[in-house]
């Protein structure tokens, strides 16, 4: 559980405040004699250093093909809800700008976001791939009705594993055949005194979802966390660490648990697509491979995932609509593919055509995007940073073994029920 970055949590923690200082309606109309003429956007984005090529070579690309349309982008890597909020308040806010998914019910409340559902439905273009998105990717930007962004890239939380340890053990590398009970004999027999099976960075709800578990109904009305599936899920998560004691629990850890997994010390590890160009640039000195997560009901992971939202007050509704469009589609996904192997395309078609037949972790990459097929979705809505707040809460309770499963699911489901009930709804 650790999406929100801290400039998120402020993001959600004052967005609120910036509310009452400005008003957004849904977007003025363009005139037609002014259509032609050249338009400029402000895009605001928080990229990694690494990426900054990517954006700049799918910015260039844009302008060549939409000669019509300029984009002025500014790139924030720290404090980019406070320069975002600043530009909101101060009247410049930027035509586009990167958000999470599980921003949107937040924006989407206090009248930031322009529903981009009309544009897409008569789009002949978008319909034409809209079916090449991964489709949790397009969920993610769905709040009441409306559509308030495209993906630009996205990662799952991945078992990563040790393909020396397997096989030196005898074991048969993990796929799509394991259940729980595999997964906790291989993580046994994996374990020793200098080495745990498992390990990740801190996840539990994979697990909960695994059991045919929810945290909140999809309605965004009901805690679901205290039903008996997800208690079993819990459950699982802690008995990893202290039943059947594969998982280091926090207090055991001298160094993360990625070094411990670079340094041999671990078989299994959870953790997101992100760190392939560290592992495939040398920082594993052993055989790794990206197996299937077990199953007890379902296969089940989170997906993370950022995206192009518009906003409600730009004078420039259809150009922005038309960079947010290219960005996600195929001519920006291809950019995408080609130069980096952080981020996984968002569309199938172009995450297939970028990896070439003999590249030598073309497994490894086929997997990470095989993920997405069960990936699902971080509960969000419009008082996130609180709901953020309690789940952290009883995370931290569940891994240290101060509360049962039972007293985590009940006390966690109450909290995040009153919460629920004072949840604006839009009429």
């Amino acid at each position: 559980m650790r999406e929100l970055t801290r400039s998120k949590l402020v993001l959600c923690a004052t967005v609120a405040a910036v509310a009452t200082l400005v008003s957004f309606g849904g977007g003025p109309a363009v005139d037609p004699a002014a259509a032609a003429a050249t338009v400029t956007l402000k895009f605001l984005t928080w990229s990694d250093t690494r990426n900054l090529p990517i954006t700049e070579a799918q910015i260039k690309a844009f302008e060549a093909s939409h000669p019509n349309i300029k984009i002025d982008w500014t790139n924030v890597p720290s404090g980019y809800a406070s320069k975002l909020l600043a530009m909101i308040a101060a009247g410049e806010a930027p035509d586009v700008f990167w958000s999470s998914y599980t921003d949107i019910p937040m924006w989407v409340n206090r009248g930031v976001l322009l529903d981009l559902k009309p544009y897409m439905d008569k789009d002949k273009q978008f319909q034409s791939w809209k079916n090449d998105y991964i489709p949790i990717l397009l969920q993610g930007f769905e709040y009441e009705g409306g559509i308030y962004g495209l993906p630009n890239a996205f990662n799952a939380i991945l078992l990563y594993y040790n393909a020396d340890m397997f096989d030196q053990a005898g074991i048969k590398r993990p796929d799509s055949s394991w259940t729980w009970e595999q997964f906790i004999q291989v993580a046994m027999r994996l374990t020793g005194p200098d080495r745990y099976g498992y390990a990740d960075r801190g996840e539990w709800m994979h697990w909960v979802w695994q059991a045919g578990g929810e945290v909140i109904s999809s309605d965004r009305t009901r805690a679901l966390i205290n039903q008996s599936a997800a208690i079993e899920g819990l459950k699982f998560a802690q008995d990893l660490m202290h039943r059947f004691r594969v998982q280091p629990p926090p207090n055991a850890l001298t160094v993360s648990a990625l070094e411990m997994f670079a340094r041999g010390q671990i078989a299994m590890y959870g953790d997101g697509g992100w760190k392939f160009p560290s592992f495939m640039e040398g920082q594993l000195k052993f055989d790794w491979g990206v197996g299937v997560w077990p199953k007890k009901v379902r296969e089940a992971t989170r997906v993370l995932f950022d995206g192009g939202v518009v906003f409600a007050g730009t004078k420039h509704p259809q150009e922005a609509w038309e960079f947010v469009k290219w960005y996600s589609g195929p001519p920006g996904q291809e950019i995408n593919a080609r130069l980096s192997r952080l981020t996984t395309p968002v569309l199938k078609s172009t995450v297939q055509a970028s990896i070439p037949p003999n590249d030598p972790f073309r497994l490894q990459l086929l997997a990470r995007f095989q993920t997405a097929a069960y990936g699902r979705l971080y509960p969000s809505i419009v008082q996130q940073s609180e709901l953020t707040t309690i789940i952290g809460k009883y995370e931290r309770a569940l891994w240290r073994a101060e509360m049962t499963p039972d007293q985590v699911a009940t006390q966690m489901a109450d909290e995040i029920q009153k919460l629920l009930d004072k949840e604006p709804r839009r009429k």
